[in-house]
């Protein structure tokens, strides 16, 4: 089965190559009252690694040319601050940044309690993996935060945080970067995270061939609440993947050009006091030609959004061929819009299952298809559609034969 998704139209991205930083001692070291460390290395082979277990840590490592490892383990109390950066990687020998930091305010509880990561990596085939713990039982609001920035493609970015506050940036320019963030992995605790990730040429140049994973949650998914994920993608066949459980989470992907996909999986449990008034968002905007785009929500007040060849302002119809899109809606308060450029073979499927349903689908131009299936409760459809060869099939009250899996492969 076919799946419509137009692809909308987005702002260009505009990814500026870092600037490699300067050899110089970290400026936390200079009033630093704990662990301070800073290293700095030239030329291929070289290895660093610190260690620190004492109070309100600080690091930095600066390497220079290529094969280099930078290795960072940080844990204690009062927080904790890394900073690397590599430069002089090429395509066959690139750099590894390892950060681990698990410091705790469970006996100290200062109010900016926080961990932090900066990598920045300048050139081809690096790998930056960042692990953040934060188990502050007093306030488990306190951020940990990881910033990775990877220039000239062929990179590697993996993001693994725990507890809540958590906030992951990952930008990586030009082409066949992967990027993969996990928050909520080790602990009950899981709300008020955010991920970002910007994959994409230089000024809206270039790019593409570039994969986005980003999972959301907690051990306990009653406490999964409030965390949010923005993917940006430039350039063609890009790959972007994100689940959600849990609830009031919210999710944005953007992609440019041809053959992109996408994918947003969200899905909702109740309060602890019993409460359903929470809202879940998932919106995806394509551009070109044979996108493809799957959402599926499983509970409780849930939000669909796919634009498909349209300008980033949702007005603005550029065209788009063979796209595909899917949105399945499994119970509660679901909303569903799909919307489609102009074009031809373009397909929309939308299953909504329980409760107060909506949906609305319009198709602009070519030999378009929409398939609704509306099973039970407060059902409406309103399907609009322009062009010629254009086919709609509203079925409510029954549902399916059968129902069509993610287009896109699980990803761990």
């Amino acid at each position: 089965m076919k799946m419509i998704f137009a692809g909308a139209s987005i702002l260009a991205l505009s990814i500026a190559a870092p600037a490699f930083a300067q050899a110089t001692t970290p400026a936390a070291c200079t009033a630093a009252t704990g662990n301070c460390s800073a290293i700095e290395q030239s030329g291929d082979g070289q290895s660093a690694t610190i260690s620190q277990t004492g109070s309100n840590d600080v690091s930095g490592i600066v390497q220079e040319d290529f094969d280099n490892l930078a290795d960072v383990n940080q844990g204690g109390l009062n927080g904790s601050l890394s900073t690397i950066a590599q430069s002089g990687s090429t395509a066959t020998l690139g750099n590894e940044a390892r950060v681990s930091q698990t410091d705790t305010g469970l006996l100290i509880d200062p109010d900016d309690f926080s961990n932090e990561s900066e990598i920045v990596q300048d050139g081809q085939s690096n790998l930056a993996f960042v692990r953040q713990v934060h188990d502050d039982l007093f306030d488990p609001t306190l951020q940990n935060t990881s910033n990775i920035t990877q220039s000239d493609g062929l990179n590697d970015a993996d993001v693994r945080q725990s507890g809540a506050g958590l906030v992951s940036t990952v930008v990586q320019t030009t082409i066949s970067n992967t990027a993969t963030v996990i928050q909520g992995e080790e602990l009950d605790l899981g709300f008020a995270n955010t991920s970002s990730i910007i994959q994409g040429g230089i000024d809206g140049s270039g790019g593409g061939g570039n994969v986005a994973t980003v999972r959301q949650f907690a051990v306990d998914p009653e406490f999964a609440v409030f965390n949010d994920s923005r993917i940006i993608q430039n350039g063609q066949a890009n790959i972007a993947d994100v689940t959600q459980s849990g609830n009031s989470n919210t999710s944005t992907i953007k992609q440019d050009g041809d053959n992109a996909e996408a994918q947003v999986v969200q899905s909702g449990v109740n309060f602890p006091d019993g409460g359903t008034d929470n809202p879940s968002s998932a919106t995806i905007n394509q551009e070109g030609i044979g996108s493809l785009a799957y959402i599926e929500q499983v509970g409780v007040g849930n939000t669909a959004t796919i634009n498909q060849a349209f300008a980033a302002d949702g007005t603005t119809v550029n065209g788009g061929n063979d796209n595909e899109a899917a949105v399945f809606q499994l119970g509660n308060d679901n909303t569903s819009t799909i919307t489609q450029g102009i074009g031809s073979d373009n397909d929309a499927y939308l299953l909504q299952t329980g409760n107060d349903n909506t949906s609305t689908i319009t198709q602009l131009g070519g030999t378009n298809s929409a398939t609704v299936y509306q099973t039970s409760n407060g059902n409406t459809s309103s399907i609009s559609q322009t062009g010629n060869g254009n086919a709609v099939t509203v079925t409510q009250g029954a549902a399916p034969a059968s129902i069509p899996t993610s287009p896109l492969p699980s990803t761990p």
